[in-house]
């Protein structure tokens, strides 16, 4: 369990210096007032699931007096291009959820190397998905 936090918290990071540059507010975040429904949507891989990192952030968030209502797109191995194209049945499922529900959160994770290998087609998925996620009114 803490070398999978370890190993997100290092993604994370490798993001935020890749994106901070062209996009300083990519990870501002809004604050939901306590006792709410905050909608949460993760899209991701066996990293997302394998741990069950979206169950956890709900317990987190109902500990803090929130009562989250989190749903979850992840498929073992997918990388942000794969989710990012349309065509493909989990794009088209990514897709459908950011344009047919509001969200206060949209959890984006790219595959563990992907992140530092493929910077640019990285970069290149955000550019696409970011624009849908903030019309579904994430963060």
């Amino acid at each position: 369990m803490i070398k999978f936090l370890k190993r997100a918290a290092v993604c994370l990071l490798i993001a935020a210096c890749v994106l901070g540059s062209s996009s300083p507010d990519v990870f501002a975040a809004k604050a939901v007032p306590v006792g709410k429904s905050p909608r949460i949507l993760f899209i991701g891989n066996s990293f997302t699931y394998s741990n069950d990192f979206p169950d956890m952030v709900k317990k987190m968030a109902e500990q803090a007096g929130y009562k989250p209502r989190i749903e979850t797109i992840a498929q073992g191995g997918y990388t942000l291009a794969w989710y990012a194209d349309r065509k493909n049945t989990y794009g088209a499922q990514v897709y459908r959820k950011l344009t047919k529900k509001k969200w206060d959160y949209v959890v984006l994770q790219e595959r563990s190397y992907s992140s530092v290998t493929e910077i640019k087609s990285m970069k290149k998925s955000l550019n696409k998905l970011i624009p849908y996620v903030r019309a579904a009114g994430a963060q």
